[in-house]
Formats: C-alpha cells, structure tokens, sequence
C-alpha cells in the first residue's frame, strides 16, 4: 500500500509532467500563431502579385492589339518581330505618318492662294 508521503510525491511528479506538458502546449501554440501569420502575409503577397499580373496581362494585350491597329496587319507584325520592336516600328509609321498629313495639311492650306495667283475659281 502507498503511504501518504509516496502518494504526495506521485501527485508532485504528475503536476511537474503536466506543467511540463503546459509549456510545451505553450510553445506549439506561440509558433502556430506566428506559422498562420506568416501563412497570412504569405496569402496576400500572392494575391496581390497574382493583381498585378492580371493587370498587366491587361495591359499589354490592350497594347497588342493598338499595335496590330497601326500596322493594320492582325498582330502579325509584333508576332514576328515581338513586342519591343513591334513597338519602335509603330513609332516610326504613327511618326512618318503625321509628317506627311502635316505636308498635306500645309499644301492644301496653299491652294486658295495659288487658285487666286492664277485667278482660277476653285
């Protein structure tokens, strides 16, 4: 039979084991709580990057296809050359393009005072 003294010591030993066993539950806990943390930031940074990569997506489709416009072919053009050069091109046509509507404009600005140089009726 156990004496009260051996039964004290049992219950002492269990308390030490289970206050042990509190602070490891403690421990767990704590890190959990900093793993969902992580876990949650973790979250929001892909969906924030997976926005940004839709918009981008977006945007560069919108421009694709204002490419496939000024070179009036489809896309075919920035397909063969990609995107960059397909860009620069486009440039250089919107840019050749305005030089000779500006010439036009300027010219046709001139034909009432050639029509009136030549005493011609328009």
């Amino acid at each position: 039979m156990t004496t009260y003294q051996e039964h004290l010591e049992q219950l002492e030993a269990k308390g030490e084991e289970v206050r042990q066993l509190q602070d490891a539950l403690l421990i767990a806990e704590g890190s959990l709580k900093q793993l969902t943390l992580q876990s949650v930031k973790t979250v929001k940074f892909a969906i924030n990057l997976h926005e940004q990569i839709t918009t981008l997506t977006a945007e560069r489709n919108a421009a694709a296809n204002l490419l496939a416009v000024i070179h009036r072919d489809g896309g075919h053009h920035t397909g063969s050359v990609g995107f960059s050069r397909s860009c620069a091109d486009a440039e250089a046509a919107v840019l050749q393009d305005r030089t000779e509507r500006d010439k036009l404009a300027a010219r046709l600005e001139a034909l009432p005072r050639i029509y009136a140089a030549l005493e011609v009726q328009p």
